[in-house]
């Protein structure tokens, strides 16, 4: 195992709010991930904690079937929301999850394939997460998953706790005894790339077109509109700012920041996913 403990930075440990400890749990987790650590090498409180903070904000922020979309479903996240919530004491968030669980087995390959292509506010959306949505939020105000996974962080034996300036160091110091780190990131590197979604690949042809640097697609937002039909807008940031694009297939229109049409850029090379 690459590393068998919790790292937090000494800020967050000696912070007031719940939250930092978690945060910082997040950003070694993340940080080990982006630098070349797989999963299976980090350890089940450091993940747990991790997945248990991603599936309550997801609730949080738009319900069980947000989680469930965002999530896809992936047995790896699913697993470790699980473990977690078992590690820090949240029984009946379990409880309820084990439930959220049970509703996923129960439906067909059709119905599963509905999340995925229609998203959360699709006409084919899972009826069922509803209650369970109202559920977790009743329960979080009893048992609220924050301040229990905050707990259970600096509960932790054998936490470690570093020098917000000393983290980067220690974290590449662990990063450097993976044995075949370079041929890894190249992997990762030819999968990613294959594994593109088109509308990233739109966006990258859109930076092209205009010039400008990708920084990061930030959100796709389903509520956008192109000729009175609901569309998927893609939201992204580039060194020229903020902007968004709706992909109509041979062609793509180009939004500023104050929803201004700019432009449309040729995708038609773009391949369908």
């Amino acid at each position: 195992m690459l590393l068998d403990h919790v790292i937090v930075s000494r800020k967050s440990h000696r912070s007031d709010r719940a939250y930092d400890i978690i945060m910082s749990n997040v950003t070694v987790v993340n940080y080990l991930f982006d630098e070349g650590a797989n999963g299976d090498e980090l350890c089940d409180e450091a993940l747990g904690s991790y997945h248990v903070d991603f599936y309550e904000v997801q609730v949080s922020n738009g319900g069980i079937d947000q989680f469930v979309h965002n999530s896809g479903w992936d047995p790896f996240v699913i697993g470790h929301v699980a473990k977690g919530l078992e590690l820090m004491g949240a029984t009946r968030h379990a409880e309820l999850f084990a439930r959220v669980q049970q509703v996923m087995d129960s439906l067909s390959d059709e119905e599963r394939a509905a999340i995925w292509d229609d998203g959360v506010f699709g006409d084919d959306r899972v009826t069922a997460f509803d209650a369970l949505t109202d559920e977790f939020f009743e329960l979080n105000e009893e048992e609220k998953l924050e301040t229990l996974n905050s707990a259970f962080l600096r509960g932790l034996p054998n936490l470690e706790v570093v020098r917000r300036r000393d983290l980067e160091e220690r974290l590449d110091g662990i990063i450097a005894t993976i044995p075949d780190l370079e041929q890894r990131l190249a992997e990762r590197a030819e999968q990613a790339e294959a594994n593109k979604p088109r509308f990233a690949r739109v966006i990258d042809a859109i930076c092209a077109d205009r010039g400008w640097e990708l920084e990061t697609i930030t959100a796709g937002d389903p509520t956008a509109t192109y000729d009175g039909q609901q569309v998927i807008g893609w939201h992204f940031l580039t060194d020229d700012g903020h902007h968004w694009m709706i992909d109509l297939g041979d062609r793509a229109v180009v939004y500023d920041t104050d929803d201004n049409e700019i432009g449309s850029v040729d995708v038609s090379a773009v391949p369908e996913e």
